[in-house]
């Protein structure tokens, strides 16, 4: 399966990254199509039990295994699909990251492709042409805090 990484980024991806985000495509673009509509079944009644309206996939991955690449791996992969279908449902331009505290905040703060260090480039993700049809992406990353806060004061 081919997922549009650049052959120096596949090269230097743990096999879990390149894994995960094969794990993610196959899901959301194949297995209905193959017979395997089970899966997404199983993931939207999970989904429609825990938290309804609010759809979400997690990959089990160990600590310093790599999940901040294939976050950036998913996010191009899904702008760049976006950019070449124009513009639909399935693939939208717009990210919401949620963590846990602040301080993971701030260090995904290289999902930005407008950061020095962003992951992008470090790690080839995208070739250097996209980068700037990347950076039309919006993405917010946040803690969790800031919706407890936002309840809270609602009333304002």
């Amino acid at each position: 399966m081919s997922i549009g990484l650049t052959p120096t980024a596949r090269k230097s991806c743990f096999f879990c990254q390149i894994e995960a985000v094969e794990t993610a495509i196959y899901i959301t673009e194949v297995a209905k199509k193959y017979g395997d509509a089970w899966i997404e079944n199983t993931l939207r009644e999970a989904n429609d039990t825990s938290n309804p309206g609010l759809p979400r996939t997690a990959f089990k991955m160990a600590t310093g295994s790599g999940k901040t690449v294939v976050m950036a791996m998913l996010i191009a992969g899904t702008r760049s699909t976006n950019k070449q279908i124009r513009k639909t449902i399935r693939f939208s331009d717009t990210f919401l990251i949620v963590t846990p505290g602040i301080t993971i905040r701030d260090r995904l703060r290289v999902l930005m492709p407008n950061d020095p260090e962003n992951y992008y480039r470090q790690w080839n993700i995208v070739p250097a042409h996209m980068l700037e049809q990347l950076g039309q992406a919006k993405i917010l990353i946040t803690n969790f805090h800031a919706f407890l806060f936002a309840r809270e004061f609602r009333w304002l």
